[in-house]
């Protein structure tokens, strides 16, 4: 499953979206979440750096948890950073992380412009 977190923008094809960081992380329980695109600011208390703070906590408490792979969408500067600090530590904790995805796909879904 490839979630789009993002309140504002559109999901790519083949994602389902989620505008809140609760929404997101109770499809993140399910366990079959495989790529997460993150948008920072969600016009909510928590954000999207919240969701990756759960992922990291999950990843060193529950050995089965594997670490979606990720991008980010967010137009927040630190927010972005604090996302992809945590998520990087969140996969060296991870066991068994998803893949990630290669350059193009995440141009393709909008994740990263050229």
């Amino acid at each position: 499953m490839k979630i789009w977190l993002d309140d504002e923008r559109r999901e790519p094809e083949g994602f389902i979206r989620t505008k809140t960081a609760e929404e997101t992380i109770e499809f993140l329980k399910l366990g079959e979440v495989t790529y997460i695109g993150f948008d920072h600011d969600l016009g909510t208390k928590m954000t999207g750096h919240d969701v990756a703070l759960w992922i990291e906590k999950e990843a060193a408490n529950n050995e089965d948890f594997r670490v979606p792979a990720f991008a980010i969408q967010s137009a927040n500067k630190v927010g972005t950073a604090n996302i992809e600090a945590t998520m990087k530590s969140a996969r060296k904790i991870c066991k068994n992380p998803h893949d990630e995805l290669p350059w193009w796909e995440l141009v393709r879904h909008g994740a990263v412009r050229l």
